[in-house]
């Protein structure tokens, strides 16, 4: 979730968006691991820490609520092979993720909330 991301959450949210859905195409390791030579140098389950404090994040600063659905299971192109990260998940002001699917297979997340948390944490936060 990179500057574009915040910067059009941050529109969404001026425009009145109290819910906003992320679709993503996350693998577990940056691709970046293997063009520098990084592969074994560092933590594999730093991209998976990556995500979710991005999304817990992204739902205080914007006061809304974050339903981040990414992509699962494995990836192979040519000679390359990745795991994607899965890491479905809800995240709202005041609770962070509430729910999330850890496991790198498909899932579904059913889930109901009360849009007020929404107005109190605009009430809370007042960050726009």
């Amino acid at each position: 979730m990179n500057y574009f991301i915040q910067s059009f959450l941050k529109k969404l949210r001026k425009n009145g968006a109290q819910i906003i859905f992320i679709t993503s195409f996350w693998s577990k390791r940056s691709s970046d691991y293997n063009n520098h030579k990084l592969k074994n140098r560092y933590n594999i389950l730093s991209e998976i820490k990556i995500i979710d404090t991005l999304c817990q994040a992204r739902a205080f600063e914007n006061e809304v609520a974050i339903f981040f659905v990414n992509a699962c299971g494995s990836l192979k192109d040519k000679n390359d092979f990745d795991v994607l990260a899965g890491r479905t998940q809800v995240c709202l002001p005041f609770y962070g993720c509430l729910k999330n699917l850890k496991q790198n297979k498909e899932g579904v997340i059913v889930f109901d909330f009360n849009k007020a948390i929404i107005e109190d944490a605009r009430r809370a936060y007042q960050l726009f």
